[in-house]
């Protein structure tokens, strides 16, 4: 049975400020993201590490390989801000910051 564990709200809009300042940059890819997307996901649990860009596998190249302990426990494909599909709403309010 999976434990629940209380997430530090204050990572989450470290997070988000960080995306907005490099968004406003106008001149981010996808990859200017990524560093945020890792210190939010390091940050969510002492022994998580997430490694950017990791070694091909079996099912591809994910962007992140996310471990607990050295054991993988999920993959990750960074996508970046769009004006198309479900990135809309996203591109949609960072553009009103």
């Amino acid at each position: 049975m999976a434990v629940a564990r209380k997430i530090n709200i204050d990572n989450f809009g470290s997070y988000l400020d960080e995306i907005v300042k490099i968004h406003k940059t106008k001149k981010a890819t996808e990859h200017s993201y990524r560093g945020a997307l890792q210190v939010l996901i390091e940050s969510l649990e002492n022994n998580l590490t997430a490694i950017n860009e990791p070694k091909r596998i079996k099912c591809g190249a994910p962007d992140y390989i996310i471990s607990r302990k050295r054991v993988p426990i999920g993959y990750i494909e960074a996508k970046d801000i769009e004006s198309d599909g479900i990135n809309d709403q996203i591109y949609s309010f960072l553009s009103r910051l």
